[in-house]
This record gives C-alpha cells, structure tokens and sequence, in this order.
C-alpha cells in the first residue's frame, strides 16, 4: 500500500510571499520469497542428493513499513531575485520478519531474524538568485537518511556448490549524509544549460555484499552487508 500526498499554499507574511509545501509519504509493503529445486539424472531418472534444505527462504517473510512527513516554503526577497527554499522532513522505518519454519529449516545456524525501528529528522536548505532574465546561480545544503535493505539485515543465502555465502548483518546502523552542491544556470529562447559541482559524505554507509574472506570452519567465501564510517 502506498500514500502520497502533497499540498501547495501560497501566503503572505510581512509583505513576503511565501509558497508553503506539505506532505506525507506512506508505505507498506509485505515481502514473501520461496525456494525450491532438485536435480534429476537424465540417463535413469534418479534424484541427486542436494545440499540445501528445500524449501527454503532466502530471507524471512516480512513487513516493511515507511513513513514521511515534510513541509517545505519557498520565498522571495529583493523584488523577487532572491528565492530561500527552506524545507525539514521526518521519517520512520519499521521492519517486523517472522521466523517461520521454513526459513528456520533452510538456514541452521543463522541469527534470529531481527527488526528494527528507526527515525529521523532531517533539513535541506536551497538559495537561487537570479542574476538577470537569463542567469541564475543557485545553491543547496541537503541532510540525508536511510535505513537499513530488509534483505541485508536478515539474509540466508548459502550455494554450496559455488562455495559461497550471504550472512545476514542485524547490527546494521541507518546510513546518515550530507550533501552540498552550487551551480549556475542559463535559460534563453527555449534553451537550457547548467553547471553543478556537488559534494556528498556520508556516516555509516551502507555496503552491500562486501567480502569478509574464507572461512576455514565452513569452506566458504562469506559476503555480508557492513557499514563504513564515512
């Protein structure tokens, strides 16, 4: 199920014309996966012996819930060179797994599936000045926020005949980010050109399927998502 409303309003405050924006996101989704397979000898019709355990779930049913609420303004100083666009946003994320038997079955030895509920606040700033009829400089200062994949925080993947395995990683934190970016444009007779220069950083991101190396135990190539610092 998904949500979305947006609503625009123009006031006026202290001579200043201000374009208010307010909305909310939604969603909510359910995620259900099945894996099945066999492999059959085509000269006598025999059944080979497998090494997963069949059914399986590469990762535990589950629902994902998100939630967004933003209100944005955008005003306009000296006759309307001037434009501040000021904007803040709250979101939160749930994730509720179920440990059925079929995943518990397919996936000894594996964490119990975890949840996790997390919020955020977060603010963008942007400035456009407008240099004549044609040219406009703008600017931007942005805060960023995103949660953990359902399918890194609680996957079970193991193919033995490839070597390899895809732990899962609970531990995962939220990915945080800050974003700055100046630019200029040009509008002329239907034409269009702009120039930008950006700069992003950001805590915990977020990397999926990174190598952990060998395992000796198991005689398998282990991948898991992590965070890096920054």
């Amino acid at each position: 199920m998904v949500l979305n409303t947006q609503n625009p309003k123009r006031i006026e405050i202290a001579n200043t014309q201000h374009t208010l924006i307010y909305g909310v996101d939604y969603d909510q989704s359910q995620s259900e996966t099945l894996r099945e397979g066999s492999t059959t000898n085509r000269q006598d019709g025999s059944t080979a012996i497998e090494f997963s355990n069949f059914p399986t779930r590469d990762f535990p049913n589950s629902e994902y819930t998100s939630l967004g609420v933003f209100l944005q303004d955008d005003f306009s100083l000296l006759d309307g060179r001037l434009n501040i666009i000021p904007s803040v946003r709250y979101d939160h994320f749930e994730l509720t797994p179920t440990a059925d038997p079929i995943y518990l079955s397919g996936n000894t030895g594996s964490p119990t599936p975890a949840g996790y509920d997390e919020s955020e606040l977060s603010a963008t700033l942007g400035v456009v000045y407008k240099v004549n009829d044609n040219w406009s400089a703008f600017a931007q200062y942005a805060q960023g926020f995103r949660a953990p994949p359902l399918d890194a925080v609680n996957t079970g993947f193991t193919n033995f005949s490839g070597g390899y395995t895809a732990l899962p990683n609970p531990d995962l934190k939220p990915e945080m980010g800050d974003s700055y970016e100046f630019g200029i444009r040009r509008f002329n007779d239907g034409n269009s050109l702009e120039v930008a220069v950006f700069d992003n950083r950001y805590t915990d991101f977020i990397e999926g399927l990174a190598v952990r190396g060998f395992n000796p135990a198991t005689g398998l190539l282990e991948f898991q998502a992590r965070n890096l610092d920054q």
